[in-house]
């Protein structure tokens, strides 16, 4: 009966003190809001955001506040990994003031997994990113 009344007593004050914290959770990592509706990723120094439509593909850099940043401060690799044959592509991006663009045809694929390679020019720094790319019309 003692160890009941313990088990029960331990039962009690733990499920307190688990909802006293409800709805605080300080550690939750924030949301980033994509300023041109890609999807947006973090690099230890910056952001890259893609944006794929059709054929399409323009990739954003920004700085850690997602502040724009130029294009000519980084160089981007960029390949295609299609879901079922595992086949890697490159794809060929020109840079621009503000992003890098190119053209990929997914042949009819709904998905593909497009892999980035981002090296900052000041820093010589290297990332490595992959996205899963569902083209827009």
């Amino acid at each position: 009966m003692r160890n009941l009344v313990i088990a029960l007593a331990l039962l009690a004050f733990s499920s307190s003190a688990l909802m006293a914290h409800e709805g605080h959770d300080h550690d939750a990592p924030t949301t980033i809001k994509a300023p041109k509706g890609g999807v947006v990723k973090s690099l230890d120094a910056s952001r890259v955001e893609v944006v794929a439509k059709g054929k399409s593909i323009k990739i954003y850099l920004y700085d850690r506040d997602m502040k724009p940043a130029t294009a000519g401060e980084f160089s981007v690799v960029a390949q295609a990994e299609l879901p079922r044959s595992k086949k890697v592509e490159e794809i060929k991006l020109e840079p621009n003031d503000a992003f890098f663009e190119g053209a990929y045809d997914a042949k009819g694929v709904h998905r593909y997994k497009l892999k980035l390679e981002v090296t900052h020019s000041k820093t010589g720094e290297t990332d490595k990113l992959t996205f899963n790319v569902e083209p827009r019309k």
